[in-house]
């Protein structure tokens, strides 16, 4: 099956390509260099309801609360904001 990678070859250029998993290695896209496998960074992001981030959790609450400020002062002063 093939999949979107991303390669990096001697030069320093990062380019993706599609290869198939068992692929490890491709020609670069920009030089003709031989381009290997990177591995990918993950995304992930903390759960800010369970609790267990208590940091993350009171980041969100402020940010939060901002907002809803925002609204409010803008609701009062131009009608409804929708």
């Amino acid at each position: 099956m093939r999949k979107i990678y991303d390669v990096k070859c001697p030069t320093g250029h990062v380019n993706e390509v599609w290869l198939d998993n068992d692929e490890g290695e491709t020609l670069c896209p920009q030089c003709t260099e031989v381009a290997t496998k990177q591995i990918g960074a993950v995304a992930c992001s903390l759960d800010v309801v369970s609790g267990d981030f208590p940091g993350a959790t009171d980041k969100w609450l402020k940010g939060r609360d901002k907002k809803i400020a925002r609204e409010e002062r803008n609701k009062a002063n131009h009608g409804s904001p929708f």
